[in-house]
């Protein structure tokens, strides 16, 4: 072998030895994003810098800890009210002296209490990013794509014709329950109740269509920037999210992430064709935890698709692409109806609340808990004052700064531990020749 020749094989061999490396630091970052979940991703303050930096619009006379309700334990929202579904329009709205909010969809702005509670975040969308509109657009096509191939049933209780697809885990009725055989699209039906959290049972025939928007890059860019966005604005919450769900998955190793990079154990696929909603409270979701919901479509965002918050008396244009974040258990909203020709779709990330009463009652139900006379007296003092607990893990916009670096300090620690205990995250040899 000439000397030329071996410097060819020698620079052959180190690039084959590269990619080897390469590719076991890649199966190794798999198995270590699979395992740490939200833990995996550690925020840094170029990413939270992103969506900081909004404008404020403070509700004066509007004290959330009062004027905002919880169900009793303050874990879940109260019921909504039976009635008549009556279409909530522009006009309606107008006519009631509600204060609407003109926003572009890319300006991030907050609206919060008297005492500067974040109570809503009109997020936007990744700024500086000529990608996003059409992964946007991509997304909404998926989302029709989904439609097409999902089973049709009779339109929601509280909205128009639409079709739905839920997946991820919950318990209780948000899990087998007649809020669900009522409300979602091709859940399966059950008289029985969860007594331990459950992945969402879906219909066979809607299963293809789950898989296709599971899979899809462009809707997993959105339930990333959702992570990312809630991390920014809820850091206290964002916490306790990832501490207590983080058990539940560790208990039951049969529980999966859909979304590997976020937080939230459930997702909600609205897939239109013009999706509507009446006046109703997310009863079951995380009565002080936020929804992020992001609009998808082609339609005038002055003429509708609107976001009502009728607690708030606030009306704001919801432009297709952008997300907002909302306390959505406890926050009565609505949407308008877009026009006749337009189509509106919508991605929504949340958490039941059942999940985190699970946890706090040692893995057990409420009625699990009740049945024991001890347990009981715990339950009762727990549901004291429960609310005005709840809600001081809401960040101020004062202190939304510290809660920020405490939060990614946290992150950094967890993430190093679990590293720790697991040495396979430092199993890759250094073989690439020098």
């Amino acid at each position: 072998m000439s000397k030329e020749e071996y410097k060819a094989w020698r620079a052959k061999e180190r690039n084959r030895l590269k990619r080897r490396a390469q590719k076991q630091r890649g199966l190794l970052r798999l198995k270590e994003e699979k395992a740490l979940g939200p833990l995996f991703v550690v925020l840094r303050p170029f990413q939270i810098a992103r969506y900081s930096s909004p404008s404020v619009m403070r509700l004066g006379r509007f004290d959330a800890s009062i004027d905002l309700k919880a169900a009793v334990g303050a874990f879940v929202g109260p019921t909504t009210q039976q009635g008549p579904v009556e279409e909530c329009t522009l006009q309606w709205c107008t006519e009631q002296g509600y204060t609407i909010i003109e926003w572009d969809g890319r300006m991030p702005e907050v609206v919060t209490d008297c005492r500067g509670r974040i109570l809503l975040v009109l997020a936007g969308r990744p700024p500086n990013d000529d990608t996003w509109d059409d992964s946007m657009g991509r997304a909404a096509i998926a989302s029709e794509k989904a439609e097409g191939n999902a089973i049709s049933s009779a339109p929601p209780a509280r909205g128009g014709p639409q079709m739905t697809i839920v997946r991820g885990v919950g318990i209780g009725e948000g899990t087998l329950g007649r809020f669900q055989s009522a409300y979602l699209t091709g859940v399966v039906k059950s008289a029985v109740l969860s007594q331990h959290p459950q992945m969402l049972r879906q219909h066979k025939k809607n299963i293809p269509a789950l898989q296709d928007i599971i899979r899809d890059e462009d809707v997993q860019r959105v339930i990333g920037v959702g992570n990312s966005i809630l991390a920014t604005y809820a850091p206290k919450i964002y916490r306790e999210m990832v501490e207590k769900l983080t058990q539940i998955y560790d208990r039951d190793p049969t529980l999966e992430r859909l979304f590997p990079k976020s937080v939230f154990p459930a997702q909600t696929a609205n897939l239109g064709p013009r999706t509507i909603t009446s006046f109703h409270f997310d009863s079951k979701n995380k009565a002080n935890g936020y929804i992020v919901l992001t609009s998808l479509g082609g339609f005038d965002p002055k003429k509708g698709g609107h976001l009502v918050l009728k607690s708030l008396k606030l009306v704001v244009e919801f432009p297709p692409g952008s997300t907002v974040l909302f306390l959505s258990s406890v926050i009565e909203h609505a949407n308008t109806p877009v026009q006749l020709h337009e189509r509106r779709m919508s991605l929504t990330q949340y958490a039941a609340g059942g999940l985190f009463r699970w946890v706090d009652y040692g893995f057990k139900t409420q009625a699990q808990m009740e049945e024991d006379p001890d347990h009981a007296v715990t339950v009762e003092a727990k549901r004291k004052g429960a609310w005005r607990k709840a809600i001081e893990q809401i960040s101020k916009v004062d202190e939304l700064g510290s809660d920020q670096e405490a939060l990614i300090r946290w992150l950094k620690e967890r993430r190093a531990s679990y590293r720790r205990r697991d040495t396979m995250f430092y199993s890759v040899p250094d073989t690439v020749c020098a």
